[in-house]
């Protein structure tokens, strides 16, 4: 699976070269993602000034669900960027992060393993809307070291 990752992520910088994006340098927002249980997450998102196309994202993301299970987690992602058509952009990338969860029962850290592959759509007004798949492999006993699929939609403010 990883290389084929890595394939078409080499392809794909390859295929774009120079692509036609037309980002600020931040974006800051909020990604809501669609999991096992409903999760909201303060989103930041920075391009790097040395490697063209790349940007650094960073999640703050929390447990929206009602039951007595509280959960916290921060991840970071590398991602390259490249123009679909017009302005559609695709992202992919991967990256990391640490998490905790917590009831009455038990208080559990995890590790967390993540890739992301996405499409967003900007215009002339200063917002970023975007639909993204993130597979996160969590280190946690408690949940028996699983893979969860976090589909997310973001709306972020570029400045």
């Amino acid at each position: 699976m990883k290389y084929i990752l890595l394939t078409i992520f080499v392809f794909t910088l390859s295929f774009s070269g120079y692509s036609q994006i037309d980002n600020q340098k931040n974006a800051f927002g909020l990604r809501f993602g669609f999991n096992d249980g409903f999760e909201g997450e303060l989103n930041y998102q920075r391009y790097l000034n040395k490697l063209r196309n790349f940007r650094l994202e960073s999640g703050l993301g929390f447990n929206l669900e009602t039951n007595n299970l509280d959960y916290l987690k921060f991840i970071n992602t590398l991602q390259y960027v490249g123009n679909l058509v017009g302005d559609y952009n695709f992202y992919l990338g991967g990256g990391a992060g640490f998490g905790n969860f917590s009831s009455d029962m038990f208080n559990e850290n995890e590790f967390i393993l993540a890739g992301i592959v996405g499409i967003e759509w900007t215009s002339g007004i200063p917002l970023i809307f975007s639909l993204d798949l993130r597979p996160e492999y969590r280190n946690n006993p408690q949940f028996k070291n699983d893979i969860f699929y976090n589909i997310g939609l973001a709306i972020r403010f570029q400045f």
